[in-house]
């Protein structure tokens, strides 16, 4: 987990950064790698939410948003190739003239895995209420040495939704992968924990680091805590057994077992 500070709409001094830290990262061993939610583009505040300072504000962001195939997915793809890791990379996406609060996975080859685009957007945040709902949870089967690994992933507010974990559970992620750029204090770090444990899943967060406050973190399927930033700029190394959740998985109490989906169709019904 990347934890840095990112400067608003700086994409080139943001990417470098980010670029020194993931080679650092896999030197260090790292096979799977996050940067934070919108990296990119830091994460950028509008100064007023109306009138020409807003405005000008709009068409920043719409400037500086990444396409899937822009200039810097493409660096991003050739640093994965580079450094033979899996990356997942948080940007402002741009998509047909619209807006996305979205991550880029690209694989061992350079190769775009897929995107994932957050569902629960902060409609509360005016920078956010720019960007379009995403359509669902995916996970992704990769290698990762003599294994496979189901990856999923969420971004930020998501996580302050369980069904966002559980839809990645039921897909059968075992690990999930969360950009994210908020203050992280112990109710947040609790929940993540219970997201963990209660879908027999490992979990990994990479936060922005101060001015947000970072506490980048990997939790077990357990809901333990493998490792944990602190505030400032940290790169987060752990890792999780493979083994042992899928063994916990096939009979824990959690994750699959003795749910009544039929039950619960008042979780789903529009309010």
């Amino acid at each position: 987990m990347v934890q840095q500070a990112y400067a608003p709409f700086d994409r080139d001094g943001n990417c470098a950064n980010a670029e020194e830290a993931v080679r650092k990262a896999a030197a260090d061993g790292a096979q799977i790698i996050c940067l934070p939610e919108m990296f990119l583009t830091g994460y950028p505040k509008p100064g007023a939410t109306k009138g020409d300072e807003w405005d000008a504000f709009v068409a920043r962001m719409h400037e500086t948003a990444e396409p899937a195939d822009g200039p810097y997915a493409q660096r991003l793809a050739k640093l994965a190739r580079e450094c033979g890791v899996h990356l997942v990379a948080g940007v402002c996406e741009s998509r047909n003239g619209r807006l996305y609060n979205s991550a880029f996975f690209f694989g061992l080859e350079g190769e775009q895995i897929g995107t994932y685009s957050k569902v629960h957007i902060c409609r509360f945040s005016p920078m956010e209420d720019l960007c379009e709902d995403g359509d669902d949870w995916r996970v992704w089967p990769v290698r990762i040495g003599q294994e496979i690994v189901r990856i999923g992933i969420m971004i930020c507010y998501d996580r302050e939704h369980p069904e966002s974990a559980r839809v990645l559970m039921l897909k059968g992620a075992d690990l999930i992968i969360v950009p994210n750029a908020c203050t992280i204090e112990w109710k947040r770090m609790t929940q993540l924990q219970i997201r963990a444990f209660e879908n027999v899943a490992h979990i990994a967060m990479a936060n922005h680091s101060a001015p947000h406050n970072g506490q980048s973190v990997i939790i077990d399927f357990n809901g333990d805590i493998v490792a944990r930033a602190d505030e400032g700029e940290q790169i987060l190394l752990g890792e999780v057994d493979l083994a042992s959740l899928r063994e916990t998985r096939s009979k824990s109490i959690w994750g699959d077992h003795y749910r009544r989906p039929h039950r619960y169709g008042l979780v789903a019904a529009a309010s």
